[in-house]
């Protein structure tokens, strides 16, 4: 696909969406809707950085208080998204739209108790550019629903949104890093088919297959384990390639995949 010239502006790109939690000096709630949100580091301090533009209640909350928390917003979050942004805190309370909200567990900041994720920050720095701050924050305590391993499966469980100057929700798992550039000298694995065929095996919890595909993924499809591998799935194929499970096919496309990725 060809690109042309557009414009010398910058414009939206794909970003997370986080409502900022605040409290205001009479002690109730704020919550702003906010896209402008990536991380950084400071030495061996990881930290998030959160860009606001424009007058905001939560601006000058977070100068009087120097806190705040970041609850990351799912796809059942949406209206409760649309009303805090469509509102501002400067004018009233945002109370029209009912929520459930909590104190932090190690900060004194309001935590919605629908988001799956949330951040207690505290900031350390600050950037002012014009009629935007950036803070620079540290984590001082993460708080997230049960279930989350570090995995693939942790987007499905937490189900976040995306935006693009519209709303998104996030589409199909593709494969993990380094996965998708092959060397002889690494034997790095390229067909997302076959990595997405090799990890439901590596699931299945049958010995015979699950390990020798658990240490094909691990060792990033070498030519070791892509030979143990091979030998694995024809046995499988030998004992049960017929048995009208949803691995019979499986088994054969994975077999096709393995001599064509190895040659």
């Amino acid at each position: 696909m060809k690109r042309i010239n557009s414009d010398k502006g910058y414009t939206t790109h794909l970003q997370p969406v986080f409502i900022i939690g605040t409290y205001n000096e009479d002690g109730s709630p704020n919550f702003c809707p906010i896209t402008w949100v990536t991380s950084s580091h400071d030495g061996p301090q990881g930290l998030m950085v959160i860009s606001m533009n424009g007058p905001k209640k939560t601006k000058k909350n977070i100068a009087r208080t120097g806190v705040l928390s970041a609850n990351l917003v799912s796809i059942d979050m949406l209206e409760m998204l649309d009303y805090f942004g469509s509102h501002t805190g400067l004018d009233a309370p945002k109370n029209a739209l009912p929520y459930e909200y909590e104190d932090g567990y190690v900060l004194n900041v309001p935590t919605l108790n629908i988001s799956r994720r949330v951040f207690e920050c505290q900031v350390v720095n600050t950037f002012e550019t014009s009629d935007t701050i950036t803070y620079f924050c540290k984590s001082m305590n993460r708080q997230e629903i049960e279930g989350l391993c570090g995995k693939k499966e942790d987007t499905d469980l937490l189900e976040p949104l995306v935006y693009t100057g519209r709303y998104h929700k996030l589409g199909e798992y593709l494969g993990e890093m380094e996965t998708f550039y092959k060397t002889k000298e690494t034997g790095t694995m390229t067909n997302t088919e076959l990595v997405k065929i090799v990890e439901k095996f590596a699931e299945c919890g049958w010995d015979a297959i699950d390990a020798p595909a658990k240490k094909w993924l691990a060792a990033n499809a070498s030519a070791d384990t892509t030979l143990e591998l091979i030998k694995a799935v024809q046995q499988a194929d030998k004992d049960c390639g017929s048995c009208g499970c949803e691995f019979d096919p499986l088994y054969k496309k994975a077999l096709e995949l393995l001599h064509a990725d190895s040659n």
